[in-house]
């Protein structure tokens, strides 16, 4: 039994009425829990009860990746977890396993594209401040909401925010655990503020 496929099929299953062929793969799947479930709590009805529950809820939230896709890169990571667990049919677990990986793989999709979108854009300043590695903005007009990319050192991009001059905002959930503004640099990453001292060159 192919597991991604039944995988796939018990998941609309699970909303859809279903006819012999998805019946039969459920019941098979079922079967490989149950055996799973009993194995790992020997002699404990409570434990084994639990632990079917715990399968069947993953099997239910779990959307595994399109068999065919074999370019982005998540169906190698599920195969990865799959062979990893200590039972194909331990679903929880390689539910488990999946998202933290895809997790990490979007996200460094996600930092690729911001790299590559920072590139194409014309700098709008270069900045150095005592301590600080030097930081380059780049001017992201076409964004409304983030006018402004910033790279400090070699490290990925940040989108920004700048109400105009040499001033702008970066990092953090509210966009603004930086703040440059004309000859200084605000770290605001909680605490007591530090400021540092420097200059930035309009380019």
């Amino acid at each position: 039994m192919n597991l991604l496929r039944t995988l796939v099929l018990t998941g609309l299953a699970a909303c859809l009425s279903v006819g012999p062929s998805l019946a039969w793969e459920r019941q098979e799947l079922g079967k490989q829990i149950d055996s799973l479930c009993e194995a790992r709590f020997p002699d404990d009805w409570p434990g084994q009860t639990a632990c079917i529950d715990i399968q069947w809820n993953a099997l239910k939230a779990f959307s595994p990746p399109n068999p065919n896709d074999e370019q982005s890169g998540y169906l190698t990571l599920y195969l990865q977890c799959k062979n990893s667990a200590q039972s194909e049919y331990d679903v929880a677990s390689i539910k488990a396993c999946f998202e933290a990986k895809s997790a990490e793989l979007t996200k460094q999709t996600r930092a690729e594209g911001e790299r590559a979108q920072f590139e194409k854009l014309q700098i709008q300043a270069l900045c150095h401040f005592d301590g600080m590695p030097p930081i380059e903005v780049r001017n992201n007009a076409g964004d409304g909401s983030h006018p402004v990319m910033v790279r400090v050192g070699d490290n990925a991009p940040n989108f920004g925010k700048s109400p105009g001059g040499m001033v702008f905002e970066w990092g953090g959930v509210e966009g603004a655990d930086f703040r440059i503004d004309g000859y200084q640099i605000m770290d605001r990453r909680g605490g007591p503020i530090k400021i540092l001292t420097g200059n930035c060159e309009a380019k």
